[in-house]
């Protein structure tokens, strides 16, 4: 057994090596490592690994140091224009009158920039990277094209400071963590005004491993709200296009949804500010929010819907992502412990394998000796 531990162990720091190995080096020197391709932007700081997709805004994001972390995604592929029938402030699939996809499936061009650095006086050096693309309306999402073209111009930032950094709105304030947790915020600037009463940002938010579970903080009447458990892998979508459930948010400045294991073990998280800012009028104010989601089996769906109406020419909204480092603190032997069965059979998987190879070998020989052949052993007298 502690053969195979010391195997296995040598095996996965190979990986991590090999994974690390293939950041480039940056000429100057920085708080933290990263790299871009034609696919993507990564960032490794500190604990943190965190890769942004070019094809739609989407963060896959785990532990740098565990070898064993789960991979977990916040991703936003699709915004909705809807009329709020019902009056009861959520987004259902039946009001929607666009969809405005973020995919570059859908002829979407991002326009991405380099990875950039400055200097805040409260965060030390900050990381950042944009990306940005006019957005169109489609009517059915057969369509194969956009039924108002242009409808607006969206911009996403993404941030990663090297010590922490704090914010506030009418709530309160919340801290961003430097250098393990990254923000980002979108802006939304509407060239084509519709007739509709809300808009909602579609969250496709997922956990990879053991990380099966959502805990979400919601309002009840003890401070501080409390954690209603999701389970990604019931599959909602079965319930039909508008089966979703109201969030309850809290009064907290931020909402939060934490990635969790089957036991309750938070390892990583998505926070959203609860008060996004539009232009309204002229006017930059606080827009109204509300939240609903469902799981698919695979994740859970977020939708996030903001109340707007034809004189709102600007939306603005911000979360960030992090990892929970008190959710990693499982050793390597801890790890053998929880998967004895599956390394007991590979192992006594090996040991057939051996066993059948010693066999066959020794009927090869008995093949030879009978043959008289050349490597055939000496007859006994």
């Amino acid at each position: 057994m502690r053969r195979w531990r010391v195997v296995l162990v040598a095996m996965a720091c190979a990986a991590l090596l090999g994974a690390t190995s293939s950041v480039a080096p940056s000429a100057e020197e920085h708080f933290l490592d990263f790299s871009q391709d034609n696919f993507k932007v990564s960032f490794i700081s500190g604990n943190l690994t965190a890769a942004i997709t070019y094809a739609w805004p989407r963060v896959i994001f785990q532990h740098s140091t565990d070898l064993f972390s789960a991979t977990f995604e916040v991703g936003m592929p699709a915004m909705y224009l809807f009329n709020d029938t019902n009056g009861d402030g959520l987004f259902s699939r039946s009001e929607a009158a666009y969809t405005a996809y973020l995919d570059s499936l859908y002829d979407v061009v991002w326009n991405v920039s380099e990875v950039g650095f400055y200097n805040d006086t409260i965060g030390g050096e900050v990381a950042l990277f944009t990306m940005s693309a006019p957005i169109s309306l489609y009517l059915n999402s057969t369509d194969v094209e956009p039924t108002v073209r242009d409808w607006a111009n969206a911009t996403f930032w993404f941030r990663i400071s090297e010590k922490k950094m704090t914010y506030t709105n009418s709530y309160g304030s919340y801290d961003v963590q430097g250098k393990t947790e990254l923000r980002f915020n979108y802006s939304l600037y509407i060239r084509n005004k519709m007739n509709f009463t809300g808009l909602a940002l579609e969250h496709l938010l997922k956990g990879g491993g053991s990380a099966n579970m959502f805990l979400l903080r919601e309002a009840s009447s003890r401070p501080g709200g409390h954690l209603t458990p999701v389970y990604s892998r019931e599959d909602e979508t079965v319930n039909g296009p508008d089966f979703t459930h109201k969030l309850v948010q809290t009064s907290l400045p931020c909402q939060e949804i934490d990635f969790a294991k089957d036991d309750n073990t938070i390892q990583s998280f998505y926070h959203y500010s609860s008060e996004p800012l539009g232009n309204v009028s002229g006017s930059v104010r606080p827009i109204n929010m509300n939240s609903s989601f469902y799981t698919t089996g695979s994740g859970m769906i977020l939708d996030i819907a903001y109340e707007m109406d034809n004189e709102t020419s600007m939306l603005s909204h911000e979360g960030f992502i992090g990892i929970d480092e008190a959710g990693f603190k499982l050793k390597v032997r801890d790890w053998f412990e929880n998967n004895t069965a599956a390394i007991l059979a590979v192992i006594g998987g090996l040991m057939a394998l051996i066993a059948t190879s010693v066999l066959v070998s020794k009927l090869r020989l008995r093949n030879r000796a009978a043959r008289g052949g050349p490597d055939s052993p000496e007859p006994k007298k």
